[in-house]
């Protein structure tokens, strides 16, 4: 296997798996981050992984997701960070389990840093893809905004991926959904598998709703809800 951007490297709907088999480069005390544009549909990063190449000492290491600066071809604002994490000792991918909203059509950084171990730590490349940017300060963090300072890998991809979901749009819901009311308030949230019933005794929604079918009819109820779709196969809707 190679490093293919969409299957184990970049913005992908599945976690990788296998050996990416790239060209190992040393990762310790650097901070890295590759370019993509979020993908259609794509609403909310669910894991990001890098691939560990080689044995070596139990260290942390932080994940991170930051917007881009198109004027200087690099990360600019860091958008969300997760910045404990435990590396083991083994080679392989190295998750972190995420929860970090995007907007589709986007071009984000998204970004890796190891702390130092005496045995190099390893992630694999490929010099063929979009520019990926390095920093090179030692002990260095994923700072807010991206460091200053580090290098530009021209054409770099490296062996770091983070896992979308895909979810509905609006254009996909049809029907009238409490149209004379406004949405303010908190909305709670609830999986389409699980939502059933009476929402708005004003409104006969209907409608396929990522892959689940729902249909919602208009009898007499106590409360009455108003729905709103959001993306990520969910289901927000509040009382009114």
């Amino acid at each position: 296997m190679a490093l293919v951007l969409g299957t184990n490297c970049g913005f992908v709907t599945v976690a990788p798996v296998g050996d990416p088999s790239g060209t190992a480069t040393t990762s310790d005390n650097y901070a890295r981050a590759t370019k993509h544009v979020a993908p259609e549909d794509a609403n909310v990063i669910t894991e990001i992984g890098w691939w560990s190449n080689d044995i070596s000492e139990e260290t942390n290491f932080e994940v991170g997701l930051y917007s881009h600066d198109a004027g200087n071809n690099k990360p600019d604002a860091r958008l969300f960070v997760d910045n404990t994490n435990a590396k083991g000792t083994t080679a392989g991918w190295k998750t972190v389990a995420v929860n970090w909203e995007i907007t589709p059509g986007v071009t984000y950084w998204i970004a890796i840093q190891i702390d130092n171990t005496s045995t190099a730590s390893k992630i694999d490349y490929t010099n063929a893809g979009e520019p990926s940017r390095g920093s090179t300060v030692i002990g260095a963090s994923l700072a807010n905004p991206w460091t200053g300072g580090g290098f530009e890998n021209a054409g770099y991809n490296f062996s770091i991926y983070a896992v979308v979901e895909l979810g509905i749009t609006y254009s996909e819901l049809s029907g009238t959904i409490a149209s004379e009311s406004t949405i303010s308030g908190n909305l709670s949230t609830t999986s389409v598998s699980t939502l059933s019933g009476t929402i708005a005794a004003t409104s006969d929604v209907s409608g396929n709703l990522g892959s689940t079918a729902v249909s919602i009819d208009s009898t007499a109820i106590v409360s009455i809800k108003r729905l709103v779709c959001s993306g990520s196969n969910r289901i927000y809707y509040e009382d009114i």
